[in-house]
């Protein structure tokens, strides 16, 4: 059962069950016979009920990560596009089902998308957040902006938003957990605990990224090819994850666009959802706030990879 109340429950209020087998039990004993209602209830249950007002608007998702300095900076949000404006954003459309996309940033005005980046820098110092946070919201079509779910840790999938968003300003998923672990080990210093200990360990690790930057340009470059279909652009991105995992090679990305023209890509293009969503962001401009978060965030990504955000080249 993916949704449903939380076991141990009890059946018709008399027999405790504590495991999905023992109720598949259950109810094939009860319906043996003949039809009839069965009631369950969860043994934790509570006397409250919360009412909460509609929302309706565009729903985001915006990244913060840290500077140097400690000071946020915000990633860009994305926002959850629904294909059935009357369907639920839950575990089973967000996971299971092909009802949802991500576009980014949203679909709006530049200024209400700059909104949205000061409303969640301001929660991540308010709430005294470090390294990362994932902040959900709602855009109403006010122009008002509604946050609900501040996430401390958030998911680390290769799909999740938060790599999608790092991508964006130059960071692949293997820069973004270097970024982690050393800022994370920064942010441990700030406590004040194990101190000495910590900042011998942060050396360690700076040292050993700077000697990754520098040493990129003489790896050898394994260069990866895709066409226009989604089956070969998924293979391309895991060959792309895999390689920029490497202590050996330096992947180099050239996409056969469907006008024929061979173009030499960057992280931000190897995290779209799909070729469709590829060839979009190809054919427009660079978005402002894109643009902005690139140049906010320039000294971490050109710490982490030696570089700026290349653009999109066209191969002679």
């Amino acid at each position: 059962m993916d949704e449903g109340i939380a076991f141990p429950l009890t059946l018709n209020g008399e027999t405790t069950i504590a495991h999905p087998a023992d109720l598949w039990k259950a109810l094939d004993e009860q319906f043996a016979a003949q039809y009839c209602i069965v009631m369950l209830s969860s043994i934790h249950a509570e006397d409250a009920v919360l009412f909460e007002s509609f929302v309706y608007g565009q729903e985001f998702s915006c990244g913060v990560i840290q500077d140097f300095d400690g000071s946020p900076l915000a990633l860009p949000p994305s926002e959850v596009i629904k294909a059935d404006e009357d369907v639920v954003f839950d575990f089973a459309t967000k996971y299971l089902t092909n009802t949802v996309r991500k576009g980014m940033p949203i679909r709006t005005s530049l200024e209400n998308n700059q909104e949205v980046h000061r409303m969640v820098k301001e929660t991540f110092r308010l709430l005294g957040f470090g390294v990362c946070t994932r902040i959900d919201g709602f855009l109403t079509p006010a122009g008002e902006v509604l946050l609900h779910d501040p996430n401390t840790l958030p998911g680390m999938s290769p799909s999740s938003f938060i790599f999608k968003q790092m991508a964006e300003i130059g960071l692949n998923v293997t820069d973004s957990l270097t970024y982690f672990i050393r800022f994370s080990i920064r942010e441990r210093i700030r406590t004040g605990k194990f101190t000495t200990l910590l900042r011998q360990q942060l050396a360690r690790l700076d040292e050993a990224i700077e000697q990754r930057v520098a040493g990129l340009p003489q790896r050898e470059v394994k260069t990866i090819t895709f066409t226009a279909t989604d089956e070969s652009y998924e293979l391309a991105k895991k060959l792309y994850n895999v390689l920029t995992a490497s202590a050996e090679y330096r992947p180099e990305i050239i996409y056969t666009h469907s006008d024929g023209r061979e173009l030499i890509l960057n992280a931000a293009f190897m995290a779209k959802p799909s070729i469709a969503d590829l060839e979009l962001s190809l054919s427009e401009p660079l978005h402002p706030l894109i643009e902005e978060c690139r140049i906010n965030a320039a000294a971490v990504t050109t710490f982490l990879t030696g570089e700026l955000v290349p653009s999109m080249l066209v191969r002679s």
